[in-house]
């Protein structure tokens, strides 16, 4: 990968199209992460030197010399390539740095809301309800009034919210859209939309429920894989760092996504499903049922591995599950789980259906997470 690419990426000086082959080549390997993580830190120091351009860059040590300075250049070489990346946008979009509020927010195994600047609070209750009133300034935290920062101009100040596995979470955002965030999820978002551009980012599961604007302007849900873009309408994100996958699915309403030959245009009941890892993408008719009805406490599935319905599990209950016998891995489900059960109770009564006359043997074991 070209160090001048990634520089303009670190910039947000490039396009779409170039922003996305950016992030597969650094989700391809550990090696790929290290360099971009390695090249990202020179460049903060590179910005942070008032004299970077001036004669006194001999003072810079030794060792960083050579690498500062062709840093330099490539920065100074961008503004062209900012021109072209600008001109051929059909309409300026708000750029954020996303993954640096996510890099903020420390791994806790309670529901964490960081508003504006401020520091992250803790939700202690397995289920956060929070509604946003810009009006009044205001944040509704389950049975809890904050107040929000007022915007002066310039972007928004973003919010993140974290969610541990074994909870979840629905927001009301500033223009009514309701988003239902399922177990280890995270959503970066703004306190109030701007009048021309909605946008979040997203990783993790999330039901989206985006209320229509009154000057139409479209809703971007970004990914570290794919974004969609939605008009008013309800569907269910999946972005998977673990798996290294995305799916979306339009339940009622029009979204599109930029898949890997264009934007795709979904119609209801339709699935887009993408693997980071084979670069392939599919589309096809699918139950909604099966994708969204964690919403109510239940999962359903049609005729998925056994594998993945305990993956689910982990992330839903917050729990290691291990198969005593992996034979049975590659085994396929088709049901309906009752969430309100405990974890134990669940795999337990998924196991007595799938294997009749086993119950007698040991043949999982459950670890609960700290």
């Amino acid at each position: 990968m070209d160090d001048k690419l990634l520089i303009r990426y670190i910039q947000r000086n490039c396009s779409k199209q170039d922003a996305q082959t950016v992030l597969r080549w650094i989700e391809s390997s550990e090696e790929n992460k290290e360099r971009f993580r390695q090249l990202y830190v020179v460049w903060l120091a590179a910005e942070s030197e008032t004299v970077f351009f001036a004669e006194e860059r001999k003072v810079v040590k030794k060792k960083h010399k050579t690498l500062l300075y062709y840093i330099g250049s490539a920065v100074a070489s961008v503004a062209a390539v900012l021109l072209i990346c600008l001109m051929g946008d059909e309409k300026k979009e708000i750029s954020y740095d996303y993954e640096s509020y996510l890099l903020k927010q420390a791994d806790s195994n309670e529901i964490l809301l960081a508003i504006g600047k401020k520091e992250p609070i803790s939700i202690q209750d397995s289920m956060a309800v929070i509604t946003y009133n810009v009006g009044k300034q205001t944040v509704q935290v389950n049975n809890d009034t904050l107040e929000i920062e007022s915007h002066k101009g310039g972007k928004h100040p973003l919010n993140t919210i974290r969610v541990p596995y074994g909870k979840r979470s629905l927001l009301s955002l500033s223009d009514g859209t309701l988003v239902h965030l399922n177990s280890g999820a995270s959503l970066v978002y703004p306190s109030a939309f701007d009048e021309s551009h909605r946008e979040v980012y997203l990783e993790g599961e999330a039901y989206f429920e985006v209320s229509k604007a009154e000057k139409q302007q479209p809703f971007w849900v970004k990914t570290a894989y794919k974004t969609v873009k939605v008009t008013g309408t309800r569907f269910n994100v999946l972005s998977d760092r673990g798996l290294q996958k995305f799916e979306t699915v339009l339940v009622s309403g029009k979204i599109s996504v930029d898949s890997e030959s264009g934007s795709m245009e979904l119609i209801p009941n339709q699935c887009y499903k993408f693997s980071n890892v084979s670069k392939s993408e599919r589309l096809k008719e699918v139950d909604v049922r099966n994708y969204i009805s964690w919403i109510d406490g239940k999962l359903k599935f049609d005729k998925e591995r056994l594998s993945y319905v305990l993956y689910k599990l982990e992330k839903v209950y917050n729990i290691k599950i291990t198969l005593l016998n992996s034979e049975y891995a590659d085994w396929r489900v088709s049901g309906m789980l009752d969430l309100q059960n405990t974890g134990e109770e669940t795999v337990g009564m998924l196991m007595r259906i799938l294997i009749p006359g086993g119950t007698d043997k040991k043949l999982f074991v459950i670890e609960f997470n700290d």
